[in-house]
């Protein structure tokens, strides 16, 4: 078994990556161990596989010598581990070593936990929380500076001051609350596991939700809007055509669209169920529907009655995909100025 130190560069620019073991066996077998480490770009040898420490003295120094020194430790964990299972006789196996080294360290570690539920959500289909608990994680670890915690330190006085850091930053009390209720969610999780003590560390902070002003589109807006000349701008059209299919069917969410197909389609009725709630909901089937399914026909290859998604595999990302392009594309619309709505054409592609 071999074991090499790999780094994954931030998707967005000026943060930190993060590190990872990949473990690798003669077969040509690969899994990975997520680490709780975080490093800059220019502090990754891409040629050695290693970190590169400054030689100026910093604070900066010291931290990368210590995760330097913890990676060691790691390598030296997993291959304990290997070399366990090669002296016991059971049929080797590198996710076996993966999870063993993982159950070693879960216990002590909040973010190694949160990756651990993150990957179990994700193989049982649970995107949708899978994201939000990555989004939380990824605000939490901006206020810690990418240092990971133990779970037994997330106590009262540490979310508090998670909490006003949010507030001095500006973030919204939904925004707030919404992270709260997710870290609080996986803390449970980890109570459930009897990996840690029930402390209730969250019972001091804002996880209600505030009622928000209702924004509605005057209906000249929308009228405008339904006149205009797209047919040189396809993705405007698009984005145009979503926008009023989910108007039609009382503010019918993205991804109730995406997984609509004809069997939602009975007796001049639309039934379908919300992905998010599990709530079925019916609604008359209208001309108006009708006109903007019988638009996207030549999409007869797809199962779905919208052109979102083109097979039921690859669904999920790409639904995600095409409702950030629909409502990029929606800002252009509904924020033109109504003198350029008035001549029902618009005057870019």
């Amino acid at each position: 078994m071999k074991i090499k130190t790999i780094f994954y560069p931030a998707d967005t620019p000026n943060e930190p990556g993060r590190l990872v073991y990949s473990l690798s066996n003669r077969q040509g077998d690969t899994t990975h161990i997520n680490t709780s480490h975080y490093i800059y770009s220019y502090e990754w040898n891409s040629y050695r596989n290693s970190i590169r420490i400054p030689r100026k003295s910093s604070p900066r120094k010291s931290e990368l010598k210590a995760i330097e020194n913890e990676i060691k430790c790691d390598i030296m964990q997993i291959q304990d581990i290997y070399h366990d299972y090669c002296e016991s006789g059971q049929p080797f196996r590198l996710v076996r070593v993966a999870n063993s080294f993982y159950r070693q360290r879960r216990s002590h570690s909040f973010v190694d936990f949160i990756y651990d539920t993150i990957d179990h959500l994700t193989i049982v289909n649970r995107h949708g929380t899978a994201q939000s608990y990555a989004s939380a994680l990824k605000s939490f670890m901006k206020f810690r500076q990418n240092k990971d915690v133990e779970l037994s330190a997330i106590d009262s006085e540490l979310i508090q001051r998670y909490e006003a850091y949010l507030i001095d930053h500006g973030v919204s009390p939904n925004t707030i609350s919404f992270y709260m209720r997710n870290l609080r969610a996986i803390y449970n999780r980890a109570v459930e596991k009897e990996l840690v003590l029930q402390s209730y560390p969250f019972r001091h902070v804002y996880t209600g939700i505030a009622k928000t002003i209702k924004r509605a589109l005057p209906l000249k807006a929308l009228q405008r809007i339904k006149s205009l000349n797209l047919e040189k701008s396809p993705s405007l059209d698009l984005a145009r055509d979503m926008f009023l299919f989910s108007f039609y069917t009382r503010g019918m969410s993205f991804v109730d669209m995406a997984h609509l197909t004809t069997d939602n389609i009975k007796y001049n009725t639309l039934t379908y169920r919300r992905h998010k709630t599990g709530q079925q909901l019916q609604i008359r089937w209208e001309r108006c529907m009708q006109e903007i399914v019988d638009k996207y026909k030549y999409c007869s290859h797809s199962p779905f009655l919208l052109p979102i998604c083109k097979s039921r595999d690859e669904l999920h990302a790409s639904y995600k995909c095409v409702m950030a392009r629909v409502n990029n594309n929606l800002k252009h619309l509904l924020y033109l100025p109504s003198h350029l709505l008035k001549e029902k054409e618009l005057p870019f592609r």
